[in-house]
């Protein structure tokens, strides 16, 4: 099954519970600490390809 992605300026905090959440439901990994750092992971990608970054923390959101 495909993977979460940030959507446009969905900060981390907000891509993160949902990217979990949805990780749980699918039954996807053995645990929570595999998949925050599945999520982690996935974010910092899109960080780095990202044109534009706006705050800091969980509230960091990227654009395209």
């Amino acid at each position: 099954m495909p993977l979460p992605t940030p959507k446009n300026n969905e900060n981390r905090g907000d891509f993160m519970g949902r990217c979990i959440s949805d990780l749980t439901d699918k039954g996807e990994f053995n645990d929570n600490k595999q998949r925050v750092a599945v999520c982690m992971n996935i974010f910092k990608d899109a960080e780095s390809k990202a044109s534009v970054e706006t705050g800091e923390g969980d509230n960091k959101s990227l654009l395209p």
